[in-house]
């Protein structure tokens, strides 16, 4: 038995109401876009959730399930479409696989029954959570975290994104189940967390009188590979969750840190536009470029909370900067608005990893070279430039064209390709200087990793200076 499903934003949405997992890497495109997934991703108990639909759908005889197992592979990304294959279905047990178009697996379930046990259905107040912030612990506190969530489940809600599955499983069952993605979204790990397997045993206990909460707290945490290990007990439940604490955005320096290692009158004579200098590398060098003296224009996409922080940085300059919304494949504006721009510095950052290293991803190596290079083009197009001087333009590589590492092929692909445009660019745009330097790997939120080991990372201001005092 095989079946697909889209996991739209509004559907994601309505989960998280559903189930009190609020947490940013689900329903925040804009946050989400600075963690390691570089988008926004579907719930792994949703996943498991439009499992349970599909044997829901395609089976007419009770079960009550006497065990849950799942582990949550490769995360889906809100938007695709996830497919499911039914490979193992009789009267003790069934397996589904999730996996994604490329055939990797996004989870594995796995469901024991008991036939001859009576389901019990527990009163549960029928609403929805209310929106909420998930909490940001700190290491130290994981050994001794500990604590309970109500649980609470919306029928209507439930049968608008698995009408199958509310009709199938029980209440008490389904709203333990999304339990546990409340306390891994919101409560521990909290903020940086990713949900890795789920193992739940659930008995005849009956709910008479009691409150129907999940207890959950930390029975192991692994410093070095930043995993947490949880326990966690409801009415006739109780299990064990395995999560990890993914890595946190990585925050630059400020301005006036910035300061103290540029000359103030470095980049005195330029007019600069630096596209996606938001965050990141555009970030560092947007104020690096005020703090030598520099206008700055800096363009954001979707992170216009994160680029009116950085305008406010540098604004300490005491020099008039602008802030504006540019979007690299279908942006129109006239940038002519800005004056005649002398330097051009282009971070285009688009989400570049390939979640299979077994797999080279056509789509998205074509989707980088639309960002790189067709992006770039499209700038060059409509800022104004012409002029005594000649325009300087920096669109970096990466070190990675020479040795790619597992699941950046399309990057360093992407990267190459820009390289050889960009040379054949060089008769359309007489007037332009391009520069495309080989950066190495320097702490950005596109360099962040899971490993819980020390990586090594090149200081951007250090990697930078040299480069843009060429280019001053």
């Amino acid at each position: 038995m095989k079946a697909e499903y889209i996991f739209t934003s509004e559907k994601v949405r309505k989960f998280a109401a559903l189930s009190g997992d609020f947490n940013p890497v689900h329903v925040d495109s804009v946050g989400a876009r600075r963690t390691i997934f570089q988008h926004s991703i579907v719930h792994g108990i949703y996943i498991l959730l439009s499992g349970l639909d599909v044997l829901a759908e395609h089976s007419n005889t009770f079960r009550k399930v006497s065990r849950t197992k799942a582990t949550f592979h490769k995360a889906a990304r809100v938007g695709e479409t996830v497919y499911y294959d039914i490979q193992q279905l009789n009267e003790s047990k069934c397996k589904i696989i999730a996996f994604d178009k490329l055939q990797n697996k996004a989870a594995t379930i796995n469901l024991f029954f008991e036939l001859s046990a009576e389901e019990h259905n527990q009163n549960i107040a029928d609403k929805l959570y209310e929106k909420d912030i998930p909490v940001e612990v700190q290491p130290q506190e994981y050994t001794t975290l500990k604590g309970e969530v109500d649980l609470l489940l919306d029928e209507k809600t439930l049968s608008e994104i698995a009408p199958n599955a509310c009709q199938f499983f029980s209440n008490q069952y389904l709203a333990q189940i999304f339990g546990t993605t409340q306390v891994v979204g919101m409560q521990c790990p909290g903020l940086h967390s990713i949900y890795s397997k789920i193992d739940l045993l659930f008995d005849d206990e009956e709910p008479i009188g009691q409150k129907l909460a999940l207890k959950y707290g930390v029975k192991a945490f692994y410093d070095a590979m930043n995993l947490v290990e949880i326990g966690v007990s409801s009415v006739g439940m109780k299990g064990n969750l395995t999560t990890f604490v993914r890595p946190a955005p990585v925050e630059q320096k400020a301005y006036i840190d910035v300061k103290k290692a540029i000359p103030n009158d470095l980049f005195v004579n330029q007019k600069a536009m630096v596209i996606g200098g938001s965050r990141g590398l555009g970030e560092v060098v947007s104020k690096m470029l005020a703090a030598g003296g520099a206008e700055v224009n800096l363009s954001y996409h979707m992170g216009q909370d994160d680029a009116e922080r950085v305008h406010s940085d540098i604004s300490k300059s005491g020099k008039e900067h602008t802030v504006f919304s540019w979007d690299i494949m279908n942006s129109d504006q006239n940038l002519s608005d800005y004056g005649q721009i002398t330097h051009l510095y282009y971070f285009a950052s688009p989400p570049v990893m390939n979640t299979s290293a077994l797999v080279f991803d056509t789509e998205l190596f074509e989707h980088l070279c639309r960002a790189y290079i067709d992006g770039l083009i499209n700038v060059l197009e409509h800022i104004s430039y012409v002029g005594e001087f000649t325009l300087k333009v920096m669109s970096p590589s990466s070190v990675f064209v020479e040795d790619p590492p597992q699941k950046l092929g399309e990057y360093a692909s992407a990267k190459a390709a820009m390289e050889v445009a960009v040379k054949s660019l060089k008769d359309k745009y007489p007037k332009v200087a391009f520069f495309t330097p080989r950066l190495p790997k320097m702490g950005t939120d596109l360099s962040a990793s899971l490993s819980g080991e020390d990586e090594t990372y090149s200081d951007p201001l250090e990697v930078l200076f040299p480069i843009l005092s060429e280019m001053k």
